[in-house]
């Protein structure tokens, strides 16, 4: 069969920023284990034309047109099209993908998956437009639903499906997780545009820019799933709580792939544990020193501090570790360990800190603010555990704000307690955008508190002398009173 894979073009909110381009690298796997069997083809809309920038109302439009993405599906001929949904606020623009394609062929399989989809199967099924969602890893699930919508097989055989049947939502047996990742095949990059990666990483356009250190990048994943239950993470709706890791030989057999087809100089490493196996981490690396690969690469997506020592870290950075973020989320030990459910020692985040600086790695730290059930008083706390952190050696102090992702533990506590914003929709899903209200704070107190801590700790001393004599200047005397209460409470 002939299949297309779409990576949509990305909307967001113009307060969010420029939208930045990425490798989808889920597509990219996907397509690897169908072009076994079918002719495949990927249009990443939001590389493909990633110049192209559109702002109207309050968004920001990257990628591809709609009338250019249509025409791009008509001269493929596709028998099939699949949907990769990995953000909450990439669900609107490829509903209006769907109706699209629709509006070509009503009769064309139309197949959403990706982490939204995989959260509320339920929900993206009452669009008409959608004919399945795969949910959860995609990769054997997708080669057994285009294997059925070719022969007409089983569809029972067919787990991990979620269809319509008589107008009803409904689910096939659950997938069982991938346990050997290593047979997998490589990502199918050879159908992805890199040179426009390269391009975007060269204009200041590439995701994670201040953690790639060559335009010349990629993104790798070398372990899957996340034992930890982290209140706001919603990694587990598509790859599972049970760690699964690749093995050492399999990593560097990829790393030098790249490097030799693609002349690959650095590599974003985007796992939510890497590090969990330290018998295996320090595999990789010490096989990045043996074989000499000329590379650098980054932890992006961050490292567990409490996995880290003196031996780690000094292999890290002779295989090129250049930078890395540890996300202690707070500076109070009992919401770490109670309300976020971590599990974490805030100590081992401080040494790791240290041992990072020390070993001229670039470390950055992770901090939420906006938990139910957390106080003004923990938030201060945690304000001035991140300037601590910063005097220890922390580059960059992220201040986000806790967000309701569809699917975890948050999402249901706020929604229970009736603490989610009335208006709530996919677009707003952003750790810069307050989402849940509760007694110790408004939308508007959170969101402003998070601006004048993320200030306060990152600004140097003569940027927030400056920056107040602005303020005051502009007569917004209640924005000084803000900042100037954030610093002495955070002393």
């Amino acid at each position: 069969m002939k299949l297309c894979l779409i990576n949509p073009p990305l909307v967001i909110p113009q307060a969010w920023g420029v939208p930045e381009i990425f490798q989808p690298l889920g597509l990219a796997y996907v397509a690897s284990v169908l072009e076994k069997e079918h002719e495949v083809n990927i249009i990443d809309a939001n590389a493909e034309d990633w110049r192209n920038l559109e702002k109207f109302s309050t968004k920001c439009y990257s990628g591809l047109s709609l009338d250019k993405l249509e025409d791009r599906i008509r001269r493929v001929k596709p028998d099939v099209i699949g949907i990769s949904v990995p953000f909450s606020v990439s669900q609107p623009i490829a509903l209006q993908i769907a109706s699209r394609i629709k509006g070509l062929d009503k009769d064309i399989p139309v197949i959403f998956g990706g982490s939204h989809p995989s959260a509320r199967p339920t929900e993206t099924l009452s669009n008409e437009n959608v004919d399945f969602v795969v949910v959860g890893e995609g990769e054997f699930t997708t080669f057994e639903l285009i294997r059925y919508l070719e022969s007409g097989s089983d569809f029972s055989s067919v787990r991990g499906i979620a269809y319509r049947k008589g107008g009803v939502p409904n689910m096939t047996a659950e997938r069982p997780l991938i346990r050997d990742l290593d047979s997998l095949p490589f990502p199918a990059r050879h159908l992805l545009p890199m040179k426009n990666y390269f391009e975007a990483a060269r204009s200041g356009r590439g995701v994670r820019r201040s953690y790639t250190f060559s335009e010349r990048w990629a993104s790798m994943i070398t372990s899957r799933g996340c034992p930890y239950r982290c209140v706001f993470c919603s990694i587990h709706t598509t790859m599972g709580r049970s760690f699964r890791p690749r093995s050492a030989e399999n990593v560097i057999e990829e790393i030098e792939d790249l490097v030799r087809l693609f002349g690959i100089r650095h590599i974003n490493l985007e796992d939510d544990n890497m590090t969990l196996d330290r018998k295996r981490f320090q595999a990789i690396c010490d096989l990045i020193i043996e074989r000499d690969l000329d590379i650098t690469w980054s932890a992006p997506n961050g490292i567990r501090a409490d996995t880290l020592d003196e031996e780690m870290v000094e292999k890290m950075q002779m295989s090129g570790c250049k930078r890395v973020f540890v996300a202690p989320e707070s500076g109070v030990q009992s919401v770490v360990t109670n309300i976020i459910g971590k599990g974490l020692d805030l100590g081992k985040v401080e040494r790791a800190v240290i041992l990072l600086k020390r070993h001229s790695i670039i470390v950055d730290g992770s901090f939420v603010i906006g938990f139910v059930g957390e106080s003004k008083d923990d938030i201060f706390q945690t304000i001035r555990f991140a300037k601590k952190l910063k005097r220890l050696g922390m580059q960059d102090a992220g201040i986000h704000i806790a967000t309701p992702y569809y699917g975890t533990k948050l999402y249901a506590d706020a929604l229970r307690k009736g603490y989610l914003r009335k208006d709530l929709d996919d677009s707003m899903m952003s750790t810069y955008e307050p989402l849940i209200s509760t007694n110790e704070w408004s939308l508007t107190e959170l969101k402003r508190l998070r601006e004048n801590a993320s200030w306060v700790v990152n600004a140097s001393y003569l940027r927030k002398i400056t920056g107040l004599l602005y303020v005051a200047l502009a007569g917004r005397f209640s924005e000084v009173f803000d900042r100037i209460k954030v610093i002495l409470k955070t002393v």
